[in-house]
């Protein structure tokens, strides 16, 4: 129960860290970016979690703005095209286990001609 605790946590914690990094980085000649709120929460995250959420940050960090990339190192199996608010998802089929560093799920959103990585998932 503690791992699927841990799972879920870094994969929520890295999405809204991937997000704000995606929104603080466009440009003012990038494609307008809508921004939803969301209620806060009053979970607790576990204090151990920030060093996986960290490890599974700079593992792809190569991807970040580099789709191109993230189909070469395997994310070829569109999963999910652009479903609203959602992004596109792309699955690297040769990970099959848990690995902070090797989410299985890489989900991208485009903004004008640019691709940027907004979230990773692992679903097993």
């Amino acid at each position: 129960m503690l791992r699927r605790t841990l799972i879920a946590a870094s994969v929520a914690v890295g999405a809204a860290l991937l997000a704000g990094v995606a929104l603080s980085s466009q440009s003012s000649s990038a494609a307008p970016v809508v921004v939803h709120r969301h209620a806060a929460t009053n979970a607790k995250v576990p204090a151990g979690l920030a060093p996986f959420v960290a490890n599974a940050r700079i593992a792809t960090a190569k991807y970040s703005t580099n789709l191109g990339r993230a189909k070469r190192d395997g994310y070829t199996v569109v999963v999910t095209r652009h479903i609203p608010d959602m992004g596109w998802h792309f699955l690297n089929p040769a990970y099959t286990k848990f690995d902070v560093t090797k989410p299985a799920i890489l989900v991208y959103a485009k903004r004008g001609a640019q691709w940027q990585l907004v979230a990773f998932e692992w679903v097993f």
